[in-house]
């Protein structure tokens, strides 16, 4: 999920941000680097902080697995959900859906970092 958002700052200056799964990502703007914290609204039966709980405790446990599958990533979506990014899909979400449960979490196939 991405969204565009204008973000106007204090100095005067505007800048488009790009939202992905819940991190404002934003670039320089006048030489100055800027980062963006925010948490735009959205319609969910979860809090936030019931998410981060569950991020937490997905992530904790991310060695856990190793043999079964990979765990790459773990980020809360601001539709009401945690994402998980997984080497192998079709293997790891009934192992995660049964250790957290199916409500609120999405598991994904997610390619493997590299260094550029």
């Amino acid at each position: 999920m991405q969204k565009r958002r204008s973000v106007k700052f204090a100095g005067g200056g505007v800048m488009t941000a790009v939202l992905v799964l819940g991190a404002i990502q934003v670039g320089d703007l006048g030489g100055e680097t800027v980062s963006a914290v925010g948490e735009p609204s959205r319609d969910s039966d979860v809090s936030r902080g019931d998410l981060d709980a569950l991020a937490a405790r997905i992530s904790a446990d991310m060695h856990r697995w190793d043999g079964s599958f990979t765990m790459r990533r773990v980020v809360v979506d601001d539709s009401g959900f945690v994402s998980v990014g997984v080497d192998d899909p079709a293997k790891a979400e009934p192992i995660l859906n049964r250790a957290f449960g199916k409500k609120h979490i999405e598991v994904k196939h997610v390619e493997q970092a590299h260094l550029f």
